[in-house]
This record gives structure tokens, C-alpha cells and sequence, in this order.
């Protein structure tokens, strides 16, 4: 929940104080807020055009850490948890293409150069919860703690700084704090010039309010005038000045003249046709009390409310319902993330626009129909252990799109077939069997890799089933290791790589296939697993699936067009590595709209893997003492999503390639064409060993669809094509020069 219209004031009312003065302090920081300013569009505009990280995010974090560190301060990061219950018309995120990124894309395709970038600026897309995930890595990697709070980070800021047990000297964070009893705010903590800049809570609102409103009245005209889970007020809209957005004071106005009450305000006005729309005073009601009783996580690991001497008795009214103490400590601790959490205890799940707008009917279907049965399986594996009430009729999950928010539909997570726990749950291997097996396999264990090698080993194929006959023959796993390898299992027969019997599935078969062909490369094995998925959901295909997007293949024959179709979406299972600067270089939205689509492939996936994790753990399958809880939670694959940039780069050395072959009277050699190519992405790292990649990853999934039927016979056909016009093209032309590129290139490729 975010309050900008505070936002906009803090500025003017804040004091500043040398970092110094912090030294030997224990700062809690809002961790979306600190990412905020760090994500400002200014520092990389084009991610909105490119997706996945920003390539100098990492490098921002560890400064800012270490310029802490050498301060003497030491940061506590807090990051919002799950949604409480959301109403009809709260922040759904993107609902379409973004205007400023359409216009962007428009000034590309005509080639305005010089407005691309300030365009893109003005977009303000990318999300800070995009990057959790990632950014708790860099903070555990740079040995900083942080923790997850149940709901907001600035209800769980406002326990911990009130604490009496002193948990943080002094927090920073948003405007939201505000509406919290927190004394002093640091709301900016400027590095580089080795200051901050702070307000005190009390005087800020004597100061910019005069003392004429109680602190209440305060937080009503918050919430009136706009959050990211309510709407600014119907009425008030029409009280601001002329074109200006309605502010904090407009509603204490509105307030004011009302009896300083808002069911009297709604009252007066009860006949508004919005009003009624909004349903706004129960949605106000909901909303406020979530502020008033907000659910935090004491220091001993319990769930409670703020006030819970006073709390209603039908707290989950407004704020969800309430979840073992368990779950809560598996949250903060980042083993897995809200999520799956916030569906299920809001009872929706809501899906939001991607960056490239989402304007695809394939996108479309892939989000609401084929990706639904991992959110059922997600859903029904957390819920398992759970009370019954989780599963009763009673507790109904709903999926409701950004294309068609009228018209929600039920997630079936009450009797999937097959059961992912028991699925999930046959799986009972120990660390001398990985141990046996890393020596047999020659593969680095709590991989998929691992996991799918072991299971061609068919004396191991045995040992790995927990015997029903024998129920004490369920040994309780010990190391991280055993759970890693466990979970790894489990998510993979779940998802159709490995059957009941354990035997490899044709997923399965595939995915060796063409790691074996990879694995003397630098391909991470995530790029494999992300083939195989959008192999099985027939979305690696040379079918236009952005018909009204610029930058699809025009150049050539129809097997030309095919196969730089192909090459480039391959590319998009790979990120670009880029060095830590913005990125300037050729765009592709077509290449977007795909990366889009493994995005959400890797997203769920993410999703689904965390809660078999969790199932172990609440089913009391693991020891839970000695555990590394944070290094727990990051051990696992799809913790970052890729940028579309490699598939770019890919088209365009293709596309370059193409036009020479058409060009009779002049002809350029292959290695110019290579190096114009690696012109165009000039910051780019180790472009042509990514390349090289590209081409592996190739010829190890044109290997697996002749020994396997992962995909239908026209598929077959179609790649079998491709792969002709490859050998010609890429094998004999191409492919010569790049590999003497990689070979004569000394730096390793970290993909």
C-alpha cells in the first residue's frame, strides 16, 4: 500500500543530518522503497524495453551496502509480504501496453533516435517486487540480514522500532510509515553525498496541518485521497483545482466540511452513481482497519496484530485469513515468497499486463489456461496441510486476467489429478545415495540435472521411493543437500518429467538429451528446462504470435523468415550479458512479447517449486534446527528472469546474414557481418560465446525431438527444416566464424 500524495510532501518538511550520526546504528529499511529509488527510470529507462534486471543493479546494491558498512550502520531490510483481501478496484499493475512505452515503440519503428530514451523514461513500469527475489540474494551474498514481513513492511517497521526490546534504532523507508506510530522517518538516505534526510511524524503533521485534524482524521484523508489499494474518493476528484490531482489537504477539506467522519461523507453524498459503483465505504472500512489492526510478526515468531489487546475477533474480514505461525516464519525467512501465499489467502490471484502490453492471444492463453494447472497444483500442495477449511467449498480461488476482469474463473485446487503431494511426497532419498550418485554422474547435486541423470542410474531408480508398506522406512532428511535434491525430485515429477515408477517421462529423455549435447558449454541449465516447457506448451514455433508488434522476420524466403524466427526465440531462454551501464542497442518488441512468455513460464515455475519445499517442511520431512533458512530459500532455480536482449542480438546478426545472401552485387565476409552485429550491442559481455550458446542449445533440441516425441510430427518436420537451413547457414558460414571468435575470446561466459 503506497501513499503518494504523502510522498509528495515529505520533501518540503525534512531535516537533514550527516550519515555519521547513524554510526553503531541498527537502521530497519524498507526494502521496496530503498529498491524504488534505485530502479528511478533515469538510471536505466530501456528495462521496460528489454525486460529482466537492470544490468547495474547489482553493482547500485553492493555500493549502497558498502557505503553502510563503512558508515558504522547497520541495515535491517524489511519486505512486504502477501495482499490483504483486495476489492474490486484496487492497483492491478499494467492493464495493457504502458502510453509512454507505446510511444516509445512507435518513435523506434520511425527511427527517432533522439526520443526514444526520454520517452521510455517517462514510463515508470518496472516494479520494485519484480526483484526481490534477486535482491535478497545480493543481500545474503554481502552477509546483510533481512526478513519478509506478513503484509505491509511498514506496519512490521512500526512494531520493530516500538519494540521494547529495541530491535532497530531508527527505520527508513515510504510515506506509508506515516499512517503508523513511528516517531522519526528517514525517507531518503542519500550515499553519495553522505547524508539524510528525516522528519519527525508529530511535527509533520503540526506543521503541515496546523493541528487542526486528529491524527485519524489524518489517515482518513490518506486513504480518500488515493492508495495503491483504493481509489482516490469520486467526490474529491471534483473538489481539486482545475487539472491538478486531488491532494492530502483537498480531503481534509472534504473531510472537514462533513462532519470529520467519513460515513457521514458518504452519507451526503449516497446517491452518487460511483460511490455505489466502488461499493466505497465497505472497501474504506476494509482498508482502514487493515491500518488500524494490521497483522505483524513478533521477535518470538508469532502473527499478531499491532494492537492485538484491542484486535476484533474478525480480523480476517479485512485482512485474510490467518495462517499457521509456520508459514509466517518460512515467509520472513524468504523460503518462499507471498505469492502463492496471497492466493490464498485473498482467494485471487490476479494477473497484470507484461511489459510488452500482452496484446497476444497466444500470451493470453498461455496465462489463463495452460499455465493454470501449476497454479492449482501450487495451491493444493500449500493447502494440504493446512486446516480443512483450505480446501472446503467454502475457500474458492479465483483467477481474474487484466484482459477480462468481468469474467474470473475458479482454480480447481481441491482435487488435481494426479495429487502433487503424493507425487511430491515418493521421494526419500538420503545424502549417502547423492553422494554415491554425484560420483556416478558427474553432476553437481540440487540441480535438475542432477536430479534427471540420477534417475538413468537403475539401481538408484529403487532406492528413491518411500516404501508404503514400511512407514518407518520414511527417514527424516538431515542436510540441505537431502532437501534440496528431494524438492528438485518432487517439482519434476509434478511438472511431467519424471512418471510414478520414477522412470524419465519423453520430457524428461528430452531434457537430458540436450544437456548432454550443452554441458561441456557455458548454457545454464534453466535455459534447457525453459525449451522443454515451451516445446510442450507448442509455443517454440515460427508462428507470428504478435501480428500488430514491429520486429518480426521480413527478409528472405519463407525458411529464412522461419528460421530466424526460431534461432531468435531460442535466444530469448538465455539473458544478455551486458556490462554495468544502460543498455544502448537494437530493440525488438515481437522479441519482447516472447520473452514474455518464458517469463511467465519461469515465474510459475518459481512458484511451484518453493511450495514443495514448504509442503516437505510442514509435513515434518525435514529436521528443522540447524537450518540456514535465507541460503535455504535462494537455492533453488528460476530466481531471476532473463531480458530478451540475447534473442535481439541473435535476429539481428541473422538478419544482417540474410540481407548479404540476397545482395548479389556485393557481398560482405562473415566475420564483418559478425563483427557489425556485435557493433550494434557494443556494452555487451561475451556476446559471441552467447551466441555460440545459442547455436548448442540448438542442435541439442533439433537431437531430442528425433529420439523422443515431445513434440507432434508437423513440428518435427518444421524443425528438421530449420535445422537444414541451419547447417548451411550457421554451421558452415556462421557458426566458423563465431567459433573462432569464442575461441580466441579469454573471458568466461557466466550465463
Amino acid at each position: 500500500m503506497t501513499v503518494p500524495k504523502l510522498e509528495e510532501v515529505l520533501p518540503q518538511r525534512a531535516q537533514s543530518l550527516p550519515l555519521s550520526a547513524l554510526k553503531g546504528c541498527v537502521v530497519g529499511i524498507e526494502a521496496r522503497h530503498f529498491l524504488q529509488r534505485l530502479l528511478a527510470p533515469a538510471n536505466e529507462p530501456l528495462v521496460s524495453a528489454l525486460g529482466g534486471s537492470p544490468f547495474r543493479l547489482r553493482t547500485y546494491v553492493k555500493h549502497q551496502l558498502e557505503s553502510l558498512r563503512n558508515e558504522g550502520i547497520t541495515p535491517l531490510f524489511v519486505f512486504h509480504g502477501m495482499h490483504t483481501l483486495r476489492n474490486e478496484y484496487g492497483d492491478w499493475g499494467l492493464e495493457g501496453i504502458n502510453h509512454h512505452c507505446a510511444k516509445g515503440w512507435g518513435e523506434y519503428d520511425r527511427g527517432e533516435a533522439d526520443k526514444i530514451v526520454p520517452t521510455f523514461t517517462q514510463a515508470d513500469v518496472i516494479k520494485p517486487e519484480r526483484y526481490f527475489k534477486l535482491f535478497q540474494q545480493i543481500l545474503h551474498e554481502n552477509k546483510v540480514k533481512f526478513m519478509v514481513a506478513p503484509y505491509s513492511a511498514a506496519a512490521q517497521l512500526s512494531y520493530l522500532a516500538n519494540s521494547s526490546r529495541g530491535l532497530v534504532d531508527c527505520v527508513a523507508g515510504s510515506a506509508e510509515l506515516l499512517m503508523y506510530e513511528v516517531d522519526k522517518i528517514i525517507f531518503h538516505i542519500d550515499i553519495e553525498n553522505s547524508q539524510f534526510y528525516w522528519i519527525s511524524r508529530q511535527s509533520f503533521l503540526m506543521d503541515e496541518f496546523r493541528a487542526k485534524f486528529p491524527e485519524n482524521v489524518l489517515i482518513d484523508a490518506c486513504i480518500l485521497a488515493g492508495l495503491s489499494s483504493l481509489p482516490v474518493f469520486p467526490l474529491l476528484e471534483n473538489t481539486a483545482n482545475q487539472g491538478q490531482q486531488p491532494t492530502i489537504q483537498d480531503a481534509l477539506t472534504l473531510i472537514n466540511d462533513n462532519g470529520r467522519n467519513v460515513s457521514a461523507l458518504c452519507a451526503h453524498y449516497q446517491d452518487n452513481a460511483q460511490l455505489k459503483q466502488l461499493n466505497y465505504l465497505e472497501n474504506f472500512r476494509r482498508v482502514r482497519l487493515a491500518v488500524q489492526y494490521h497483522a505483524i510478526l513478533t521477535q518470538d515468531g508469532k502473527a499478531s496484530t499491532l494492537r492485538p489487546e484491542k484486535s476484533p475477533s474478525d480480523a480476517h474480514e479485512f485482512i485474510g485469513q490467518r495462517l499457521p505461525d509456520e508459514l509466517y516464519f518460512y515467509l520472513s525467512k524468504g523460503v518462499i515468497s507471498p505469492t502463492v501465499l496471497s492466493w490464498l489467502v485473498s482467494g485471487e490471484d490476479r494477473e497484470s499486463a507484461p511489459l510488452d502490453g500482452g496484446e497476444s492471444p497466444e500470451y493470453c492463453t498461455l496465462v489463463q489456461d495452460k499455465l493454470s494447472p501449476l497454479r492449482a497444483q501450487s495451491l493444493s500442495l500449500l493447502s494440504q496441510p493446512l486446516h480443512r477449511y483450505f480446501y472446503s467449498k467454502e475457500k474458492d480461488i479465483r483467477q481474474r486476467m487484466w484482459f477480462d476482469k468481468g469474467r474470473p474463473t475458479l482454480l480447481n485446487h481441491r482435487d488435481p489429478n494426479p495429487d502433487p503431494h503424493t507425487q511430491a511426497s515418493s521421494w526419500n532419498v538420503n545424502e549417502s545415495h547423492i553422494q554415491k550418485l554425484q560420483k556416478a554422474i558427474q553432476a553437481k547435486p540440487g540441480t535438475i540435472s542432477f536430479a534427471l541423470s540420477a534417475l538413468t542410474q537403475e539401481d538408484f531408480v529403487a532406492k528413491s521411493f518411500v516404501e508404503k508398506k514400511k512407514p518407518d522406512s520414511l527417514s527424516v532428511l538431515k542436510t540441505t543437500d537431502e532437501i534440496i535434491c528431494n524438492v528438485i525430485w518432487g517439482f519434476l515429477q509434478i511438472r511431467g518429467y519424471i512418471d510414478d515408477k520414477h522412470h524419465l517421462t519423453a520430457y524428461g529423455k528430452a531434457f537430458n538429451i540436450i544437456r548432454t549435447t550443452t554441458q561441456k558449454y557455458s548454457l545454464a541449465e534453466e535455459a534447457v528446462y525453459l525449451a522443454v516447457e515451451m516445446m510442450r506448451f507448442n509455443l517454440l514455433n515460427t508462428k507470428d504470435m504478435f501480428p500488430s508488434y514491429s520486429g518480426k522476420p521480413s527478409e528472405g524466403s519463407e525458411i529464412d523468415r522461419d528460421s530466424c524466427f526460431l534461432l531468435a526465440r531460442i535466444g530469448c531462454f538465455s539473458t544478455l550479458r551486458h556490462d554495468t551501464v544502460g543498455y544502448n542497442g537494437p530493440l525488438n518488441r515481437h522479441s519482447l512479447g516472447y520473452s514474455s512468455m518464458v517469463e511467465a513460464v519461469r515465474r510459475h515455475s518459481r512458484d511451484l517449486i518453493e511450495v514443495v519445499l514448504v509442503s516437505l517442511l510442514l509435513n515434518g520431512q525435514a529436521e528443522r534446527d540447524s537450518l540456514d533458512w535465507r541460503a535455504l530459500g535462494l537455492s533453488f532455480p528460476f530466481m531471476e528472469e532473463s531480458n530478451c536482449g540475447l534473442g535481439v542480438a541473435i535476429k539481428t546478426l541473422l538478419d544482417l546474414h540474410i540481407k548479404n545472401k540476397l545482395n548479389k552485387d556485393l557481398t560482405e565476409s562473415n566475420d564483418h557481418i559478425l563483427q557489425r552485429a556485435l557493433g550494434w550491442v557494443k556494452d555487451s559481455v561475451g556476446l559471441v560465446v552467447d551466441m555460440d550458446n545459442v547455436w548448442i542449445l540448438w542442435s541439442g533440441i533439433v537431437k531430442a525431438i528425433n529420439e523422443t516425441d515431445v513434440v507432434d510430427a508437423k513440428t518435427k518436420d518444421l524443425y528438421q527444416k530449420v535445422d537444414g537451413w541451419f547447417v548451411e547457414n550457421i554451421t558452415k558460414d556462421l557458426g566458423v566464424t563465431v567459433a573462432k571468435q569464442v575461441a580466441s575470446d579469454k573471458r568466461k561466459a557466466v550465463i
